[in-house]
């Protein structure tokens, strides 16, 4: 959360408690706290646009996401309340396969127009982090960077600073469409991480 932010928030808990004598006291478990949208919100706003089909994947949302990463796609992901702060952690994110080096190039050159050097964060399965990132904790809001164990600089190249560190997004199981996502790209190609 950048200090503006953290400013705002902690004034509110601050005029929160003068005007109530009570203390807010609950751990902040995830940055979803913007707006979100109705599904007919999100379709009359496609519906403005004449090359967008939209279709209802149900539960097999996850695998076909999955499955398009895995073919090279890169995914525009668009769910729930939106973050509050300066990450994408899986609701307003850019997803792509972390394997392919070429995956950090594709996207800096076609759609944010970054410096070559500029990796992207990985989201890493909580579960799995520790076999992929040293000393590796929670990191929920993408604020931890970790050495990346050797060996493992192939599975995740798009994902890796040029000093061999990452900037990791573990996601929980409460995360759970994200989560989903994640697991059944694991499934797919044995790599925990997006």
């Amino acid at each position: 959360m950048p200090a503006t932010a953290a400013t705002a928030a902690g004034a509110a808990l601050e005029l929160y408690y003068q005007k109530s004598g009570r203390h807010v006291r609950r751990p902040l478990r995830d940055a979803d706290l913007g707006v979100s949208f109705s599904d007919e919100e999100i379709l009359a706003e496609l519906g403005r646009f004449d090359n967008v089909v939209w279709e209802d994947l149900g539960e097999s949302l996850p695998d076909y996401v999955a499955g398009a990463l895995t073919r090279g796609k890169v995914i525009g992901w668009f769910q729930g309340r939106e973050e509050w702060g300066p990450r994408a952690l899986g609701r307003r994110s850019v997803l792509a396969d972390p394997r392919l080096g070429q995956t950090r190039d594709i996207i800096n050159h076609k759609m944010k127009n970054r410096e070559w050097f500029m990796p992207f964060a990985p989201s890493c399965l909580e579960e799995y982090g520790s076999l992929y990132f040293k000393n590796f904790c929670e990191s929920p809001f993408m604020t931890l960077a970790f050495d990346v164990i050797e060996g493992k600089e192939t599975e995740i190249a798009a994902a890796i600073h040029v000093d061999n560190t990452a900037r990791v997004h573990s996601v929980r199981p409460d995360h759970s469409l994200y989560y989903r996502v994640i697991k059944k790209f694991y499934e797919h190609t044995g790599v925990p991480v997006i």
